[in-house]
């Protein structure tokens, strides 16, 4: 009998416990989820500016002939609106 009356105590203090505490916990994670995803956000865009500016500085289209040059022109305005986009 004493078995039983701790085992349905035990029940019934989980159950408070839990119907007490989790809106909470629903709530924070909710919080945590919103941080988390700003957060890749940011290092999206902190990777996006670090690769556009690598390969910005590491081209150099006056050094090719006109129909590539011109390409890579295209391209590296491309990079340059990469790195304004990300940066805002």
């Amino acid at each position: 009998m004493k078995k039983m009356i701790i085992a349905v105590t035990t029940a019934m203090m989980t159950t408070f416990a839990l119907s007490r505490f989790a809106p909470r916990l629903e709530v924070r994670s909710v919080r945590i989820k919103a941080t988390w995803a700003a957060w890749d956000a940011i290092s999206g865009h902190l990777l996006t500016i670090l690769s556009a500016t690598a390969r910005l500085e590491n081209v150099n289209p006056d050094e090719t002939d006109e129909p590539l040059r011109s390409r890579m022109h295209d391209e590296c305005d491309r990079w340059a609106s990469q790195v304004e986009e990300s940066t805002r």
